[in-house]
């Protein structure tokens, strides 16, 4: 499928002309309209094709992908290909640049097992899906997932609520490594044990050789805390944990991405602030916490799950979260902000999403994804104008300053 772009609107930005769509600041698609509701897109970026897999879910029919590249202004797309049936739920995915492939997880909400399933560039399945989680005392939620070039290995991340009945803490963030072969490298190994553990977000360091994952805690009645761990290639913890951001106000929708210069970013939202803002701190490879900084603008509500990936082709960190249009009608759009390797952001916040209506990214990350070579990304969200939740996307260009 083809869709041409109209390009519509100019902004000048100090030196750079920047081409913006209509409607919606990016280059806006359909991953899939259908009759049965679509939910929890997430995307991934392959850098051998210069393209994005996108992967959604349909209720109840299962899980599905579909690529997307951008060509001469024009987006172009895939066949949809499904990967898996009846009761798969909460997919996250992950290229792997080594071998050309990518990893799904995904949860089987009957029989509340974790599985991973390896897809070719076209999305078709590759080899047989592995069972990553079976433990019944582990009601796992909201995945993540990372990999290693260095040593082809992926660690996929989620949270794990304790069944009842089941001894344990209430909650956990927990991991497990998967080689690039499709075989585990080691058991499930626990991240953090708590209460209210929510969104677990994780990010490969190449320079530093370590994984880091954040999450939100509620462990301590009234205190709400933006948590991170350093995790070993081997998923040993690296450390102790670190605390990011801790307040009385709500503190949510915690995400993570490195960004060069051996440092992790992690943005979260801070209810705190009025208005709500979304908020960012550097994190350096020996778990030196560098000063917080503002993201957005403050011209509207930020809420929801933020998530950022690194644009290689300018030099930039794209973050974008939900934010909302219309307290009345709580429509929702997903915005975005284009973040400097000194964390100072570049313009105001804009609309990554078309407005009116109601455009959900998913609960978990995952929903945007960058280009290593070009200045384009791509963010996907669950569209409920029509309460049946189409799957979209939008291709957003860097600013060249």
């Amino acid at each position: 499928m083809r869709t041409s772009i109209q390009w519509s609107k100019w902004i000048l930005v100090g030196s750079c002309v920047l081409l913006f769509a209509v409607p919606g600041a990016g280059q806006q698609f359909e991953v899939f309209v259908g009759d049965g509701p679509q939910r929890a897109p997430v995307v991934t970026f392959n850098s051998a094709r210069e393209e994005f897999l996108v992967v959604w879910q349909e209720e109840p029919t299962g899980l599905f992908a579909r690529w997307a590249r951008l060509r001469s202004g024009e987006v172009r797309t895939g066949p949809i290909r499904q990967f898996a049936g009846l009761n798969a739920d909460d997919p996250s995915v992950e290229y792997n640049s080594v071998r050309g492939t990518y990893l799904a997880i995904w949860k089987d909400v009957e029989t509340r097992q974790v599985w991973a399933t390896r897809l070719r560039r076209n999305g078709a399945v590759f080899g047989e899906p592995v069972l990553i989680d079976s433990d019944p005392c582990r009601f796992a939620d909201e995945f993540d997932i990372a990999y290693d070039k260095i040593k082809d290995r992926w660690l996929a991340v989620w949270e794990a609520e304790t069944a009842g009945g089941c001894s344990g803490p209430p909650e956990r963030v927990v991991g497990r490594i998967v080689r690039g072969n499709g075989s585990l490298g080691g058991p499930v190994f626990t991240i953090w044990e708590g209460s209210g553990p929510d969104g677990p977000s994780v990010a490969y360091n190449p320079a530093a050789r370590r994984y880091l994952a954040v999450w939100k805690d509620e462990s301590v009645p009234g205190l709400f805390t933006v948590l991170a761990q350093r995790i070993r290639p081997d998923g040993a913890l690296a450390g102790p944990t670190l605390t990011i951001a801790e307040s009385t106000e709500e503190q949510g929708g915690p995400s993570v991405t490195f960004v060069p210069g051996k440092r992790w970013m992690v943005a979260w939202v801070d209810e705190g602030l009025a208005p709500p803002r979304v908020v960012g701190r550097f994190v350096r490879p020996d778990g030196t916490l560098l000063p917080s900084f503002l993201i957005d603008d403050g011209s509207a509500l930020a809420a929801a799950v933020t998530d950022q990936a690194f644009n290689r082709g300018s030099c930039k960190n794209l973050v974008v979260w939900a934010q909302v249009t219309d307290l009345g009608l709580l429509d929702a759009a997903i915005y975005g902000q284009w973040i400097r390797r000194d964390g100072t952001f570049v313009g105001g916040n804009f609309p990554v999403s078309p407005e009116p209506g109601l455009q959900l990214p998913p609960e978990a990350h995952n929903y945007v994804a960058c280009s290593s070579a070009r200045r384009t990304c791509v963010a996907v969200w669950e569209n409920d104008w029509d309460e049946n939740g189409d799957i979209y996307g939008a291709f957003v260009t860097a600013p060249g300053h």
